[in-house]
């Protein structure tokens, strides 16, 4: 495992290492990784914690690929000598937190999202009423109209109707409740 100074974070050392020099804390590093064993490496370097937890101490790894949003570089946990491929962790900016992939938790993050999902319900709005526009259509008499179109017109004017079958709403009410319930917003 090539392993130098430069690649780690020594700007918060755990408390449980601090005693130890830099060179000491990467040699500890690699000899761990390499499968010496873990209660070996505590009784020498004098280190206390539990086997399972111990890689947790060692300083984080830094990266070269930089954050987009800080422009600082990028850093990643040690992760157990017997963990999987599945449960790797993602580099992450130490700033804010971003991760380089689809799911970022970060706050940019969050709102870069939330402004795409804002903007997207504004264009389907728009499209919806652009299509819907009264001014697109040409109206037509009603001795115009097949018996097919007389059939779902009345349809659409039932369905339009309040429930003291005094009033009607307005087509645009009737086609926003209807892309309501096609299209729910969640």
């Amino acid at each position: 495992m090539e392993l130098k100074i430069q690649m780690l974070d020594f700007s918060n050392v755990d408390r449980r290492i601090e005693h130890l020099d830099k060179e000491q804390i990467v040699e500890l590093i690699k000899r761990y990784y390499a499968g010496e064993s873990v209660n070996k490496l505590k009784e020498e370097y004098n280190v206390k914690i539990n086997n399972s937890n111990f890689y947790t101490i060692f300083p984080k790894k830094i990266l070269e690929e930089n954050c987009l949003y800080c422009n600082v570089p990028f850093v990643q946990d040690w992760e157990s000598k017997s963990s999987y491929y599945f449960m790797k962790k993602s580099p992450y900016c130490p700033l804010c937190e971003h991760e380089n992939h689809d799911k970022c938790r970060c706050k940019t993050c969050k709102k870069i999202r939330e402004e795409m999902k804002l903007l997207e319900e504004i264009r389907k709005r728009e499209a919806i009423s652009n299509t819907y526009y009264e001014g697109n259509y040409e109206k037509v008499s009603e001795s115009n109209l097949s018996l097919e179109d007389k059939l779902y017109l009345s349809v659409l004017i039932r369905g339009g109707l309040e429930e003291g079958f005094d009033y009607i709403k307005p087509m645009m009410k009737i086609f926003v409740e209807l892309n309501k319930m096609v299209n729910p917003v969640i």
